[in-house]
């Protein structure tokens, strides 16, 4: 497993890389073995490990962001089964019918409109891709006519402007926890109606 490296740095998760940095060189001067001998300095040195690993990861903007992204995916598992269950009560209330798919996804219908839904604790590209492909024969068979992802958190490099999620796709992504809504925008009030409880305008 790996370590938390702000814990390890002794930096909160919003720190600048100024502080970052500034930290890395104060527990270099204390545990570096060359600063260090006798008895303890093979602890020292191990330590002093860590800390390079924990700076080579957080002082690089890039591998920073994928190590935040990883640590959403580590999240508590009961809390994204949660969070999801209470979105699939809402739409339940919602007076739209609901119809089982299969795997957890749902169409919800209301008239002659119909949603293809699905629930996702973490949505990846992968995910993303054969969610488009699925729906997409939803929409051939004229069981949908739109379709939304409901994420816990959403770790697509294709949000918000990716060639996935162009208006063509008549696909909605959102990401629950930062209540915000990708890709198409819904296609009248009605759907957008069904979908306001996830969203912050």
């Amino acid at each position: 497993m790996t370590p938390d490296y702000y814990r390890v740095l002794n930096v909160p998760h919003d720190a600048s890389l100024e502080a970052i940095h500034s930290a890395y060189r104060a527990m270099a001067l204390q545990y570096h073995p060359d600063r260090n001998s006798g008895p303890a300095a093979d602890a020292l040195s191990s330590h002093m490990v860590l800390v390079n690993e924990a700076y080579a990861c957080l002082g690089n903007p890039s591998s920073r962001k994928l190590y935040d992204r990883s640590l959403r995916i580590a999240e508590p598992l009961a809390l994204q089964t949660a969070v999801l269950g209470a979105a699939d009560q809402i739409l339940g209330r919602s007076g739209w019918r609901p119809v089982e798919l299969g795997f957890g996804d749902k169409v919800f219908k209301s008239g002659s409109r119909a949603v293809a839904v699905r629930f996702v604790p973490v949505l990846d590209d992968d995910q993303l891709n054969r969610w488009v492909r699925f729906v997409g024969s939803l929409f051939a068979r004229k069981i949908a006519d739109w379709a939304v992802v409901l994420a816990y958190r959403l770790l697509t490099t294709d949000a918000p402007d990716g060639v996935l999620l162009r208006r063509r796709h008549r696909l909605t992504v959102i990401d629950l926890i930062d209540s915000r809504a990708f890709g198409a925008a819904f296609p009248d009030a009605e759907y957008k109606g069904l979908f306001q409880p996830f969203l912050i305008e």
